[in-house]
């Protein structure tokens, strides 16, 4: 008989989130296909094994709840369920920025047994960020990725589980590392031996660094000539896209367009693309510290891409 899983997913709520990813329907989302993915994953688990555990944090929220910093009046899963629920139907969202709060913006479904009432509350998850307020939220890939990890410490240490973590990002939001940090939470991770898979959405590049990959694969997949010599320095922020401010003082009047503000508009496209190109190489690095991988996914369906590293047992595609 299989050993005891335990897998947090994290699944990135930041508003790119919410861009189309045309796949079966048009109504298709980056974040809806991702959340579809995390739902059914832990469905598979349950299926699978009674003993199977699973977990979920959600980045980028304006509340903050999860056992590093627990919020009152949240009692279990269906509360954070319906803190979704008022946001989607159009409640105005107050971000947490209680400078005493660890990990600020982040909202943890605990790492435990699978109920049904864990999979109705996910399936509420939306963004609770926007334009306005979205640059002051914290809670990046980074913070999720250390109370993950501290998750599957606090349960499941000394105990015989087969742990994973599953990061569901577009890489696209603002990501600040503290590297000593980083490297703490990458070597306690190692003695678990718990592997970071990113699944990747508009990725350009994927590897698997697990151990028993075949060389066939590694043939099949892209990889960045550098990504092996990926060092980090001890504090770092992936991305110099303008702050809020400094893009208001790019708007002009309306009609008033000229070289300048398209000239704006390819910087802060340009910027973007360097935000998401920087958190690739380090999620890079994360999944090879970890054993794990990187998945691409770009237009294919983000279940079955998942699927490659954790194939359904539920009789599913």
């Amino acid at each position: 008989m299989a050993g005891k899983e335990a897998v947090v997913f994290i699944l990135d709520t930041f508003p790119s989130m919410n861009s189309p990813y045309p796949f079966k329907d048009s109504e298709s989302t980056r974040l809806s296909q991702a959340k579809r993915a995390v739902i059914n994953a832990i469905a598979d688990q349950s299926w699978r094994s009674k003993t199977h555990e699973c977990g979920c944090i959600v980045l980028k929220t304006g509340l903050t709840h999860h056992h590093m910093a627990m919020m009152d009046g949240i009692d279990d899963e269906n509360a954070l369920g319906y803190y979704f629920r008022k946001v989607a139907r159009g409640k105005k969202v107050h971000v947490d920025l209680d400078d005493d709060v660890h990990f600020p913006n982040l909202i943890e479904f605990d790492l435990n047994r699978i109920t049904p009432q864990t999979l109705r509350a996910i399936s509420h998850v939306c963004s609770t960020s926007d334009e306005s307020n979205a640059d002051v939220m914290q809670g990046d890939l980074c913070d999720g990725l250390i109370v993950a990890a501290d998750a599957l410490y606090q349960r499941t240490n000394g105990k015989k589980f087969k742990r994973k973590i599953v990061l569901f990002t577009d890489a696209e939001h603002k990501v600040s590392v503290d590297g000593s940090q980083l490297q703490a939470v990458l070597d306690g991770l190692n003695k678990m031996e718990c592997e970071v898979i990113v699944v990747g959405i508009g990725f350009d590049a994927e590897k698997d660094f697990s151990s028993n990959a075949k060389s066939s694969n590694d043939a099949g997949m892209k990889q960045e000539d550098d990504d092996d010599d990926l060092d980090q320095p001890d504090k770092i922020t992936s991305n110099d896209a303008p702050t809020a401010e400094e893009s208001d003082s790019n708007i002009k009047e309306e009609g008033d367009v000229d070289n300048e503000d398209m000239e704006d508009l390819k910087m802060e496209s340009d910027s973007r693309a360097r935000v998401k190109r920087e958190n690739q190489m380090l999620l890079m690095s994360i999944a090879k510290e970890t054993g794990g991988c990187v998945l691409a996914t770009n237009g294919a369906d983000i279940e079955d891409t998942l699927q490659r590293k954790m194939p359904s047992k539920a009789g599913r595609k």
